[in-house]
């Protein structure tokens, strides 16, 4: 899958001279720049954000964050695709619940969740590989 950070990461990593931080710094900072929930922040602002996110992989088919979970982060993709799911109440033909996006790199979730302090609306499971930029609620 051909995407703006995994075509970074390459360009990056081709440059010896670069450390494996130096590329996690520059991925990151790409995703952030391209995410449009962030595009108003500030460059000071972003890097404030950048110094408090982790790394997360998830590998396929599993759960990112899951439907009437209490919320404890954002996540923001870095690299892969995943899918949300929402599961009718009362609904016991589909175990999992329906597919209703795909989400790719760029693409973030988990913010609604944290602004207004309800359980998860959805679940967004991996669909193949995953890596994502997460920032906790405390932060």
């Amino acid at each position: 899958m051909g995407t703006k950070s995994s075509k970074l990461r390459k360009k990056l990593s081709a440059h010896g001279d670069l450390e494996s931080d130096d590329v996690t710094r520059k991925t990151m900072a790409d995703t952030m720049v391209n995410a449009p929930l962030l595009t108003t922040l500030t460059e000071n602002q972003r890097n404030q954000m950048e110094s408090k996110l982790e790394r997360r992989t998830f590998k396929p088919g599993q759960n990112i964050i899951k439907q009437g979970d209490q919320p404890d982060g954002f996540y923001i993709i870095e690299y892969g695709e995943a899918e949300v799911l929402v599961k009718k109440a009362g609904d016991a033909t589909e175990a999992k619940g329906h597919a209703v996006a795909t989400l790719s790199v760029g693409d973030y979730f988990g913010e609604r969740a944290l602004i207004a302090a309800q359980p998860r609306v959805a679940t967004v499971v991996a669909i193949g590989k995953v890596d994502c930029f997460y920032l906790s609620k405390e932060n």
